[in-house]
C-alpha cells in the first residue's frame, strides 16, 4: 500500500509483522522443544526485535523501541516490550491446547502483537491508531471494503455491507457451539469467504480468537515468509491454510454492533470512547454524521472539540473549526495547549505549525449576525471546495483505501444562527435543511449549541447523535465539581448512553471515565477465573524459614485478611501476594490424607526438594503486584516490600528476582465511584499492554472507606463490581479489614448496648460488606492481636474457611516485625491467654 493513504505507522507495519511472524516460528520450536524456556530475555527474540531501535528518530515511539537499547537491558534490567508481547500472546493461545480436545496446533494472531505493540500501553486510546492500520490493511489483504460513497473510485475493493459481517458472525457462533473450527475450507476464495476471514482476523487482532493450523507443517509455513516482500505477507492472508478458535479467556464473541462499529465506524482515539460507543463511531450511508454538544456557557464544549481535532489528525483528519465568537488566534492558542503530551512523542503526531501554516487545523471566524439560509449556502461553497480538494489531491487509487475521517467540522456556537429563528412550518423547514446539509459534507460534524437552543427547536430529533456536557456540585464548597458527559442519542449504532464523567487537562487531553455498569459491561465476555489449584502460594508453609506443612493457598483466589485493631495485616498480605506460585507435583493426594501427620511427611519431603531443585531467577516466578491502599502512602509500602517483605521470601526462595510493585494510594475526600474502578481497571490493563501482567493485587485498609469516602461508602454496587471485574483477571485478590474493638458486639440479646454513636454508625455500614466479603473470599483468614500469660502482645493466624480443603484447626504465629511465621500451634502451645 502506498504512502498516500497515510495510514498511522505506515512506514512500520510490513517489517514489524514481518519480524513477529519470525519471532512466533521460534517461540513455537522452542515450546515443542522443550529444551529451554522461553523468557523476556531470550537472545533470539532479541535479535530479531532489535533492528526497530533505531528506526525512529530519538524519543519518538518509545512504545515500540522500550527495551531495545543495550544500555536499557543492562543498566536498567529493561528487556524489549516486543519480546514480552510476543510470549504473551504466544502462551496465552497455548492454553487452549490444555482445556479441550484439540487436534492441530494454534498461534497468535501476528496482528494482536502488532496491534498491543503500536498501542501506548499507558494510554490504551492509542489502540485507535493501531486498530486503523491493521483494518485497513486487512481490507487490503482481502481486496475488501465497507461500503462506501467513493468506493466506486477504487475499483480493485470489493464492497461489503453489515448484515454480511452479521452473516459472518452467527456462522462463528454457530461452530463455537460444537467446538469446532471456523470457517468451513469448502468456500475458500469465495466472496463469503473473504468476509469470513476478514472477520476472524479482526476477532484474532482482538483477543477473541487465535489461529488454528490442522498441520504442523502449515504452522510454519504461515510463519516462515522467505523474501522480506509485502506481495509474500499478503498470500499468507490473501490464501489461507488455517481457520479460527476462540480464545478460552472469552465466552463468546463481543456484541455484534460492537464488531460493525469496529470495522465501518471511526475508532476515536480519546479515552473511554472505544467503551461508550461500542469500537467506533459511525457513519451515516451518505459517509457523514452530524453530532449536537450542548451545554452551558464554560462547560468544556470548545476545549472538548479542539481537543478532538487533535486526536483525528495522525488519521489525516482535516478540522475545518468555524466559530461566530474567537477569533482564529485564540483558537489556535486553545488547541496546542490541549495536545496530550503522549501524543507528542509519537511518529504520527502532526506538529501545528502556525496559525496559516497548519494543514490539519483551519479555522474560519464569521460574523455574528448570520441566519441558517446563509450558512447554509456557507457549507454548500465549503463543500465544493473540498470536493475539488480531494479530486486533485494525486492519490492513486489502484493502490488504496478511502480515507478514514477525511474531514471534522465544528460550528461553534449555533446559538447565534438561531437568534431570527421563528417557531413555523417554514422556520423549521430550514433547519431541518441546515441539518440535512451538514450530513451531506461527507463529515464528522459537531454542531455546539447552549441548553436553550435544545428547548427552543427539537435539534436533538434531527441530528445523528445528541450529546450534553454539564457540571455537578458547582454549588457545593466542600465538594469538588464533577463534570458530566452525558449520551443521550446515537441513531445509527449502539452506545452506552447515561451519564459519565469525563476530564479535560492541558496535559492530558479529553477524557471520558464511563459509568461502572459500562466498565463492568465492558469485560462481561471475558471468563470469570477460578483459582488454580495446579499451583500453590507456600507463605504459609514456611515457619521459621523451614518448610513445614500448612496449608495450600492457591493463585487466583479471592483471600480475606480479617482481624481487630493494628496487626500487621498489609506486610501479611503483601508476604502472600509476593511468595511464587510453584507447580504442583502429580499425584499428592486427598486433602483429607494431606491434613493428617503422614501426609504433611509427605507433603513435606516432596515440596522441600521441588523447592531446592526450582531455578526461581526465571520470569515465570517474578511476582508483579498492584496494592490499591486507602491506609498509608506509597511510601510505607516501597519500604515495607524492600527492607522486609522480600527481604524473608528471597532466603527461602534462593535467586529470586525482586518483584514489581505499583502502588496506587486513595486520600479521603469525594473520590468518584467511576474514577475509582477506572484507575484500577486501567492499571490492570495497561500492564498487560505493557506485557508484564500483574500477579495480585491488594486492596488494603477497606474498612477505611467508611465515613472518609463519602461517595464509595454510600454505593453499595461498587464492590460486587470491582470484585467482579477482578474476577476476569489472572490475579490474586488480597483484601485486608479492620474492625474497631467493642464490647458485646457478637451478643445478639446485647448488641449495640454498650457502643459509642460514632462506633454504631460504623458498625452498621461495616457489618453487611464484611458479610459480603466473608461470603465471596475462597480463603477466609483472620490476623488478631492476642496476649501470652505475660500479658505480651502476640500477633496469632486462623484460617476460618479454605477451598477445597479442611481448614487446619492449629494456629499461627505471625512475627509482627520481621514478617514472618515463627510458630505453629493451639491456643495452649503457643502460651495464648485465653479470652
Amino acid at each position: 500500500m502506498k504512502e498516500e493513504s497515510q495510514l498511522p505507522y505506515n512506514d512500520i507495519f510490513y517489517p514489524l509483522l514481518l519480524s513477529i511472524h519470525k519471532a512466533l516460528k521460534y517461540c513455537y520450536t522452542v515450546n515443542k522443544e522443550g529444551k529451554k524456556e522461553l523468557s523476556e530475555d531470550d537472545k533470539t527474540l532479541d535479535e530479531i526485535y532489535s533492528p526497530f531501535e533505531k528506526w525512529f528518530r530519538a524519543g519518538t515511539n518509545k512504545h515500540i523501541t522500550k527495551g531495545l537499547s543495550p544500555s536499557a537491558k543492562k543498566k536498567y534490567n529493561i528487556f524489549p516490550r516486543l519480546s514480552k508481547l510476543t510470549i504473551q500472546a504466544f502462551f496465552e493461545s497455548q492454553k487452549i491446547t490444555t482445556t479441550s480436545k484439540l487436534i492441530g496446533s494454534v498461534l497468535p494472531s501476528p496482528l494482536k502483537i502488532l496491534y498491543q505493540a503500536l498501542t501506548v500501553s499507558d494510554e490504551p486510546q492509542t489502540s485507535s491508531y493501531a486498530l486503523v492500520l491493521c483494518r485497513s490493511m486487512l481490507f487490503d489483504f482481502l481486496l475488501l471494503h465497507p461500503n462506501h460513497v467513493d468506493l466506486n473510485k477504487y475499483p480493485h475493493l470489493n464492497a461489503f455491507e453489515e448484515k454480511d459481517i452479521l452473516e459472518s458472525i452467527a456462522s462463528f457462533r454457530n461452530y463455537i457451539k460444537i467446538q469446532a473450527r471456523w470457517p468451513d475450507y469448502r468456500m475458500t476464495g469465495s466472496f463469503t469467504a473473504r468476509v469470513n476471514y476478514l472477520t476472524g482476523h479482526f476477532l484474532s487482532l482482538k483477543g477473541y480468537a487465535y489461529l488454528w493450523f490442522s498441520t504442523e507443517k502449515d504452522l510454519i509455513s504461515f510463519c516462515q515468509i522467505e523474501k522480506n516482500s509485502t506481495s509474500n505477507i499478503k498470500a499468507k492472508y490473501k490464501d489461507p491454510s488455517y481457520r479460527f478458535r476462540l480464545s478460552e479467556h472469552y465466552e463468546d464473541l463481543p456484541e455484534p454492533g460492537e464488531i460493525i462499529n469496529s470495522l465501518f465506524g471511526v475508532p476515536l482515539p480519546f479515552r473511554g470512547a472505544d467503551t461508550l460507543f461500542f469500537g467506533g463511531l459511525k457513519m451515516t450511508s451518505k459517509g457523514g454524521s452530524v453530532v449536537n454538544l450542548s451545554g452551558k456557557p464554560g462547560a468544556g464544549k470548545t476545549s472538548i472539540c479542539l481537543s478532538i481535532a487533535a486526536l483525528l489528525a495522525p488519521l489525516n483528519t482535516k478540522c475545518i473549526y468555524i466559530s461566530l465568537e474567537e477569533e482564529k488566534e485564540d483558537l489556535y492558542t486553545r488547541l496546542i495547549t490541549l495536545i496530550p503530551e503522549y501524543l507528542k512523542e509519537l511518529s504520527i503526531y502532526k506538529k501545528p505549525k502556525g496559525l496559516d501554516k497548519t494543514d490539519w487545523f483551519v479555522p474560519y471566524k464569521i460574523n455574528e449576525n448570520i441566519g441558517f439560509g446563509e450558512i447554509i449556502q456557507f457549507l454548500e461553497l465549503l463543500n465544493d471546495d473540498i470536493a475539488s480538494l480531494n479530486n486533485n489531491h494525486g492519490v492513486s487509487y489502484s493502490d488504496a483505501i478511502p480515507a478514514v475521517c477525511p474531514l471534522l467540522i465544528v460550528l461553534d456556537n449555533i446559538n447565534e444562527f438561531a437568534s431570527g429563528y421563528q417557531d413555523t412550518r417554514e422556520g423549521y423547514k430550514e433547519v431541518e435543511d441546515f441539518i440535512s446539509t451538514c450530513r451531506k459534507m461527507g463529515a464528522i460534524v459537531i454542531l455546539i449549541s447552549a441548553d436553550e437552543l435544545i428547548q427552543k427547536f427539537n435539534i436533538d430529533y434531527l441530528v445523528d447523535i445528541a450529546i450534553n456536557i454539564k457540571q455537578s456540585g458547582t454549588d457545593n464548597t466542600l465538594i469538588k465539581p464533577i463534570r458530566i458527559f452525558q449520551l443521550n442519542k446515537t441513531r445509527h449504532q449502539i452506545s452506552r448512553q447515561g451519564s459519565h464523567i469525563f476530564h479535560l487537562s492541558a496535559p492530558s487531553g479529553f477524557r471520558i471515565c464511563p459509568q461502572i455498569p459500562s466498565q463492568m459491561d465492558k469485560k462481561e465476555n471475558l471468563k470469570r477465573l477460578l483459582p488454580d489449584k495446579d499451583k500453590c502460594i507456600h507463605a504459609l508453609n514456611f515457619i521459621n524459614r523451614n518448610y513445614n506443612y500448612y496449608l495450600q493457598i492457591f493463585p487466583n483466589s479471592q483471600i480475606l485478611i480479617h482481624g481487630v485493631g493494628s496487626s500487621g495485616k498489609a506486610g501479611f498480605a503483601l508476604k502472600l501476594l509476593l511468595s511464587p506460585a510453584i507447580d504442583k507435583p502429580e499425584k499428592l493426594g486427598k486433602s483429607s490424607f494431606l491434613s493428617s501427620n503422614k501426609g504433611s511427611q509427605f507433603y513435606n519431603q516432596i515440596y522441600s526438594q521441588q523447592i531446592s531443585l526450582s531455578d526461581f531467577g526465571s520470569s515465570e516466578y517474578q511476582t508483579k503486584v498492584l496494592i490499591v491502599s486507602f491506609l498509608y502512602p506509597e511510601d510505607y509500602y516501597q519500604s515495607l516490600v524492600t527492607e522486609k517483605v522480600f527481604s524473608d521470601i528471597r532466603k527461602s526462595y534462593s535467586g529470586i528476582k525482586k518483584p514489581k510493585i505499583k502502588i496506587l494510594p486513595f486520600y479521603p475526600g469525594y473520590l468518584a465511584v467511576e474514577d475509582f474502578i477506572n484507575k484500577i481497571v486501567r492499571h490492570l490493563d495497561e500492564a498487560i499492554l505493557e506485557g508484564e501482567p500483574y500477579s495480585g493485587i491488594l486492596l488494603d485498609g477497606l474498612h477505611n472507606v467508611f465515613l472518609q469516602f463519602k461517595n464509595l461508602q454510600e454505593n453499595d454496587m461498587v464492590w460486587p463490581l470491582l470484585y467482579g471485574i477482578l474476577s476476569r483477571y489472572k490475579l490474586t485478590v488480597v483484601t485486608t479489614f479492620t474492625n474497631f474493638s467493642v464490647n458485646n458486639h457478637n451478643d445478639s440479646t446485647t448488641e449495640f448496648t454498650n457502643i459509642k454513636d460514632d462506633q454504631k454508625i460504623m458498625l452498621k455500614g461495616q457489618a453487611p460488606f464484611l458479610h459480603s466479603l466473608v461470603k465471596a473470599s475462597d480463603f477466609y483468614l483472620t490476623l488478631d492481636e492476642k496476649h501470652d500469660l505475660n500479658n505480651a502482645s502476640r500477633y496469632i493466624i486462623s484460617v476460618r474457611s479454605s477451598i477445597d480443603q479442611k481448614p487446619p484447626m492449629e494456629l499461627l504465629e505471625w512475627d509482627r516485625q520481621n514478617l514472618r511465621i515463627i510458630n505453629k500451634g493451639t491456643i495452649d502451645s503457643l502460651g495464648i491467654k485465653k479470652v
